[in-house]
């Protein structure tokens, strides 16, 4: 029989190690101390180790106390071993020199509830603390500010270049390389102070100018109580904020550059209701100031370090815009008017009787300043010529909007031409050849089941067509987008030409 005395010695020594009274274990992985309880020894197995301790595990825990080998098959027992261990020592623990190769924990492990939270058992190498702050910042400017991943990539080599030589330099001063260019404002000096940059010019439109007379008139009255006039509350229209921006692109680049989105450079973004009521004037006067500089025997100097007296020359070539935008700045009438056309001069009522470019008397620099200056004279001229005013664009030594040949292929063709001629042929079908069943069922049913190509299937067409629509003379919407009526008229001999006879005068 045991003494008393030996009894209520490992009494004693037991009450010794409650889970409260033993801290800082010592990790047999990584061989550091965890200070802190048991609690903090099991989130370390979790966070560092990627440990699931919710499960049974297949490889042995070991104790990892001095020079304690005892392997656990559970973290229960792990636990209960860990308190109870003769060779604990708290704060002087020191790692055991050999430690046997853990691969992972399994899924089937599980402590005594105190935590509940699973991890994922992976062999993951400890990853840097740096390199997860970097890895989220990457993820905060991919999901917050949508910056696109090649964009990410391109800021991760420059800042490794960066780093690799501030290595050799006091932190202090990269700090104040980040330091002073932390906002817009910073940016935009340091700019302008070293790489010549110029900063956008904000210009007031005619109504606008008129508003800040107004508004100087109000504040001279009645200082105090001097309101901007909100003008724009008096418009109700749907575009009252619509913007139009001009842009810019050298045709001295290779073909493959000049349709890539960086290569087409913004010089203006205005509303489109102030540059309408002044015939885009204030847009075009500060281009026009740039273009004569380029224009000129001397040519526009750029500021090149290292390339001194650097000189370029440059015209305006051509202006692209769509059918409106283009004969507002070029001073033509409204599309809708008799003398409709910026290439010639034929009247509404002549189209359907001169089809042939020989017929056409085409618009030159000679009749179109004949035509201004007829304009200016009687107003009532401006309907016999087409032109209101003369273009700003003009100016040049070179151009000359007269002789700009580029047509907007989108309104002109996909939602004018196209449409056109496919409405004609449908109601052909629908009217005069009924017995061929082309209606606008059969049309919707080869549409939906029509096998299209991959490049062709964000614009296929929509099976919407109605008999009523089709049989109408004077309607030839297809009720259809740009896009889907570029489909739609190259895949229209596919749709219906096993229902149309050969020779078909208005099929052909």
């Amino acid at each position: 029989a045991m003494s008393n005395s030996v009894l209520t010695k490992k009494i004693l020594n037991k009450s010794k190690s409650k889970p409260t009274s033993r801290k800082n274990f010592g990790c047999f992985i990584c061989k550091v101390v965890v200070p802190g309880p048991y609690l903090k020894l099991v989130i370390h197995f979790k966070h560092v180790h990627c440990m699931k301790t919710s499960k049974r595990v297949s490889n042995p825990l070991i104790c990892g106390q001095n020079s304690c080998s005892a392997q656990l098959m559970s973290f229960r027992s792990f636990r209960h071993h860990l308190l109870e261990c003769e060779y604990f020592q708290g704060d002087n623990v020191t790692s055991r020199t050999a430690v046997p190769q853990i691969e992972s924990m399994s899924e089937n492990e599980s402590i005594d509830g105190s935590v509940d939270v699973d991890f994922d058992v992976a062999e993951k190498p400890k990853v840097c603390e740096k390199q997860v702050q970097v890895a989220k910042l990457f993820l905060n400017l991919r999901t917050t500010f949508n910056v696109t991943n090649s964009a990410l990539n391109f800021f991760s080599a420059e800042m490794t270049k960066i780093l690799a030589e501030a290595a050799k330099s006091p932190l202090s001063l990269i700090e104040n390389a980040f330091t002073n260019l932390n906002s817009q404002t910073k940016r935009s000096a340091f700019y302008i102070k070293n790489f010549g940059y110029k900063s956008p010019k904000h210009l007031l439109s005619l109504q606008q100018r008129r508003w800040a007379n107004r508004f100087e008139k109000l504040c001279i009255l009645e200082r105090n109580q001097a309101l901007i006039p909100n003008h724009m509350s008096y418009l109700k229209s749907t575009k009252l904020h619509q913007l139009a921006m001009f842009c810019f692109c050298l045709l001295n680049l290779p073909p493959c550059l000049m349709s890539q989105l960086a290569h087409i450079h913004p010089f203006a973004v205005c509303k489109t209701l102030d540059v309408v009521e002044d015939n885009f004037g204030f847009v075009l006067r500060e281009f026009m100031k740039e273009l004569e500089e380029l224009e000129s025997e001397e040519g526009m100097l750029l500021d090149i370090s290292d390339m001194p007296n650097f000189r370029i020359r440059g015209t305006l070539v051509s202006v692209s815009a769509d059918t409106k935008g283009a004969h507002e700045i070029g001073g033509f009438m409204s599309p809708s008017a008799n003398k409709f056309c910026r290439l010639c001069l034929i009247h509404r009522s002549e189209i359907n009787f001169k089809s042939n470019v020989d017929q056409l008397v085409l618009r030159d620099r000679n009749n179109y300043d004949q035509a201004v200056v007829a304009s200016n004279e009687r107003v009532c001229d401006i309907s016999q010529s087409g032109i209101k005013y003369a273009s700003l664009l003009n100016a040049s030594r070179y151009f000359h909007f007269a002789e700009n040949l580029n047509f907007d292929a989108m309104h002109d063709f996909l939602e004018g031409v196209a449409p056109f001629s496919i409405k004609l042929v449908l109601h052909a079908m629908a009217t005069i050849y009924p017995e061929l069943g082309v209606d606008a069922a059969f049309l919707n049913q080869r549409i939906e089941n029509f096998q299209y190509s991959f490049n062709d299937l964000s614009n296929k067409p929509s099976a919407k067509f109605t008999d009523d629509n089709i049989k109408a003379s004077v309607n030839y919407s297809t009720r259809q987008r740009a896009g889907q009526n570029f489909c739609l008229i190259n895949m229209f001999a596919l749709l219906v030409g096993d229902k149309i006879s050969e020779g078909n005068i208005h099929f052909t």
